[in-house]
């Protein structure tokens, strides 16, 4: 495999994983906004702001308690929180290559404070993550519009 192919699909599935999360982080936020107030959604911004993923997390999950979609969010938000782990490692370890000649020619290693170690990936592996990622946004998006949690003043066309 030529090494700028590999580059691209490098560059293009790190992009995918870190861009697809984030989606997803301001899409919890905009929801979460949304049923705190219908009539002013910004008025939740400053709180919102301050939460982490997780708590975004556990602030939907309390506002779904008593709704028909909250056995389906609490379904998802397990997978919401494995690939936390993945976007965190992607934006703060070092991302290392290797000779694309070997198995796995792409690691993802941590500083040494953070609990991990390295992480060797190939590329169909690392694109497949990246997949995994875009999979989990395409089904918190699914999930808000089957219950029509938009967290915009109206849906999307």
């Amino acid at each position: 495999m030529p090494s700028d192919d590999l580059d691209s699909r490098f560059h293009r599935a790190v992009y995918s994983i870190i861009n697809d999360f984030n989606l997803l982080d301001l899409n919890l936020g905009l929801c979460i906004s949304f049923m705190h107030s219908v009539e002013d959604p910004k008025s939740a911004y400053r709180r919102i702001e301050r939460m982490s993923f997780s708590q975004k997390l556990e602030e939907l999950d309390g506002l779904t308690t008593s709704l028909t979609c909250h056995a389906d969010y609490q379904n998802w938000t397990t997978q919401a929180l494995e690939i936390r782990d993945l976007r965190n490692q992607a934006a703060h370890g070092v991302w290392e290559r290797y000779l694309p000649t070997i198995e796995q020619p792409i690691g993802l290693r941590m500083p040494p404070w953070a609990q991990g170690n390295t992480t060797k990936f190939s590329i169909e592996q690392l694109e497949a993550k990246a997949a995994e990622v875009h999979h989990i946004f395409e089904t918190f998006q699914a999930w808000r519009r089957k219950h029509e949690v938009w967290g915009i003043e109206s849906p999307p066309n």
